[in-house]
């Protein structure tokens, strides 16, 4: 039995992958414990998994803002990784499993010569790009360390991100590409709706692009099932006569229910949403985040269409007739949908993790 703790942030999609892979974990009959940040308790224990909050590090809720100078200072909190080294100190464990953008949790656990492991949760080829971000650069400085250094060091990293999307996967250095970690009961969709559902971070003119998808679909008159998440307040918008909405639904159930999807080209939405083949029209959020990456390379793949953050709702409409009327978008996405639930990433990633492990041993 191996013993890890998993380290992570309140970020919204990059949580999903790492519960996956630790179930899987424990799976095999290993333990894994989660330390995080105080609103992902609910998540953590849904899962089955123990958890612990940050006692002393920077403390984050990612629904409700999305400040990029204060998010950065949480990915280069020094204290964080005094709260994981404090953790392990009480209750060793074998191996550290950490997200990579919690660079001051890995410098510090790798100081103690705990073997890591990072888990990068969108494409490879963003990361890179995120390395040379100016913020980054600043935070990295003061923490006295450059993120590839960290990344290199770590014992296995794990890229969530089907290769043939990722430029990157064309140069992977000590990168391993895993595939996208959906729900296992991921299947062709076999619904009608159209799904609207954008980020669970509070991302700025959010509220603003959710009612334009509304209004467009609505002109359309397609049934419309809409998902808000903790980041949007329900009250207010104006959906159509017929038309659900919800706080919260699960992936697999609202996908299972969707023709086509309208999101914001967030890797962890954008890859259950191919999971059951729907195509996408794609509306980016935020130009600091992976989102523009995805819906382009998505829209390269045929699969979808990436409009901008400021598209009218007849912008909107227009898409989503094209997409509906034309097969071939359809037929993009089912092909990358049949490749993502054959990747079996839990499984590739738990092997590779007791590679790893059996390599610093």
């Amino acid at each position: 039995m191996t013993r890890y703790l998993l380290a992570t942030w309140s970020g919204g999609g990059n949580l999903p992958p790492a519960l996956a892979i630790a179930a899987e974990l424990v799976r095999r009959g290993d333990t894994v414990r989660v330390i995080g940040h105080d609103d992902q308790r609910s998540a953590v224990e849904s899962a089955g998994l123990p958890f612990e909050p940050y006692p002393t590090g920077m403390q984050w809720e990612g629904s409700q803002g999305s400040n990029p100078v204060a998010m950065f200072r949480v990915f280069h909190d020094a204290a964080l990784g005094t709260d994981v080294v404090g953790s392990i100190t009480r209750e060793p464990v074998d191996a550290v499993i950490v997200d990579c953008m919690l660079l001051g949790v890995l410098k510090n656990v790798q100081q103690e010569g705990v073997p890591t492991i990072v888990i990068a949760h969108s494409f490879m080829s963003f990361w890179h790009r995120w390395r040379r971000n100016p913020l980054t650069a600043l935070f990295s400085a003061r923490l006295g360390v450059r993120p590839d250094r960290l990344w290199d060091a770590a014992d296995a990293v794990l890229v969530t991100a089907l290769p043939e999307l990722d430029s990157a996967s064309a140069r992977p250095g000590g990168a391993t590409w895993i595939g996208p970690l959906v729900p296992p009961e991921s299947a062709p969709s076999t619904g009608d709706a159209v799904l609207v559902s954008l980020s669970s971070v509070n991302l700025p003119g959010q509220r603003a692009v959710l009612q334009r998808a509304i209004d467009a679909v609505a002109e359309l008159g397609l049934p419309l099932v809409v998902t808000t998440g903790p980041a949007i307040d329900a009250a207010g918008l104006r959906p159509p006569a017929g038309a659900e909405v919800h706080r919260y639904l699960p992936h697999p159930e609202a996908m299972r229910r969707a023709r086509l999807v309208i999101g914001h080209g967030g890797h962890g939405t954008t890859m259950t949403a191919l999971a059951h083949d729907p195509p996408l029209v794609m509306i980016p959020l935020h130009p600091m985040i992976d989102q523009p990456l995805v819906a382009a390379a998505v829209e390269r793949a045929g699969a979808g269409v990436a409009l901008t953050k400021s598209a009218s709702s007849a912008s909107i409409a227009a898409a989503v007739r094209r997409l509906l009327d034309e097969p071939t978008y359809r037929v993009a996405a089912a092909r990358l949908g049949a490749d993502i639930r054959t990747t079996n990433a839990a499984a590739r990633a738990s092997d590779l993790v007791e590679q790893a492990l059996a390599r610093a041993s």
